[in-house]
């Protein structure tokens, strides 16, 4: 996107917004590995012994790995030319008020 808008290169909101999106990606990535490290790890520990003298009468039962579908890996695609993009962005979302503690 970059090589068709020169002047993009140097405004310092376009590397941030560039940055952000690579570490969003890295993060996602990092996740999805470990998650399926875990899931390897649940897999092997329900088949192999002792494990797996639990793992039937518990119910325990293998579980797949993530893999996104299909029309989902496809490459976000950021529209810099939009009137979104030149407005800025509205106030953070409220947390929620966690719930008050019984008396005792």
């Amino acid at each position: 996107m970059a090589e068709n808008y020169p002047n993009l290169k140097a405004d310092e909101t376009y590397k941030t917004l560039q940055e952000a999106l690579m570490d969003t990606e890295n993060r996602i990535a990092y996740v999805r590995t470990s998650y399926n490290d875990y899931v390897l790890a649940y897999n092997n520990a329900i088949q192999q012994f002792p494990g797996n003298m639990f793992a039937g009468p518990m119910h325990f039962t293998r579980q797949d790995f993530f893999q996104a579908p299909e029309g989902e890996r496809q490459v976000v695609k950021v529209d810099l030319t939009s009137d979104q993009a030149t407005q800025a962005p509205g106030p953070a979302p409220k947390q929620p008020t966690p719930a008050p503690k019984p008396k005792k």
